[in-house]
């Protein structure tokens, strides 16, 4: 939940940015800020649809009509891109998005950039990175990192050899966390990857899924 309350302030701080523009803005045009986030499918985007609602509610309060807010939840990355266009029918300033998956939601961002919607984008990141938009993600990088070296040390104190990898989701931060990952594994060459080098597959953040893999 760290991590939850971590992104819902980056959100927040973003919002600020953008309300530190706003006030050159002509006032008597309200500024429309569109939240897409992916609806809950396991307690971290639970967490993170939460506060970004509750963030809406805190802002509305604390710059009571100065600013316009909606907040649209999605179930997968088609009704993501539905979500951010319906945005821009509705006429937004600003959208801040966590993207359900990367690439499918890099030209629609894109497009809301290019018609001048300021883009900021939380953790799950685009694939194109060419155009002017705001970025805020963790060190996926080093969660990798040590996921790696405490997996490879624990392997080989304990004598195991062989072992399944598993990624979350088809996102930018899936890829910087995995090939950190691999990094350390391969570090030790008792160690196995039963899908070969570094090939893994996603579990969608599923346990069942996870299981059948």
């Amino acid at each position: 939940m760290r991590r939850v309350l971590i992104i819902a302030l980056c959100m927040v701080f973003a919002a600020g940015m953008v309300f530190a523009q706003g006030v050159s803005e002509d006032a008597a045009d309200v500024p429309k800020i569109g939240i897409a986030v992916p609806s809950p499918d396991h307690g971290w985007t639970g967490g993170i649809g939460w506060w970004a609602d509750k963030a809406v509610e805190e802002l509305k309060e604390q710059y009571p009509g100065k600013y316009e807010f909606k907040v649209l939840h999605a179930d997968g990355y088609a009704k993501q891109i539905s979500d951010v266009e319906d945005l821009m029918v509705w006429g937004m300033d600003y959208l801040v998005i966590l993207p359900h998956e990367s690439a499918p939601l890099t030209p629609v961002v894109k497009e809301a950039h290019d018609s001048g919607v300021k883009c900021i984008v939380v953790d799950r990141g685009l694939t194109d990175t060419s155009f002017g938009y705001i970025n805020l993600a963790g060190n996926n990088s080093e969660m990798g990192k040590v996921s790696g070296i405490f997996v490879r040390d624990y392997m080989k104190e304990h004598g195991l050899t062989k072992y399944v990898a598993m990624g979350g989701m088809p996102v930018v931060i899936d890829g910087e966390r995995m090939n950190a990952f691999f990094d350390e594994m391969q570090k030790e060459p008792s160690l196995v990857n039963l899908a070969g080098g570094r090939n893994y597959d996603f579990a969608d953040w599923s346990t069942q899924k996870g299981l059948e893999l």
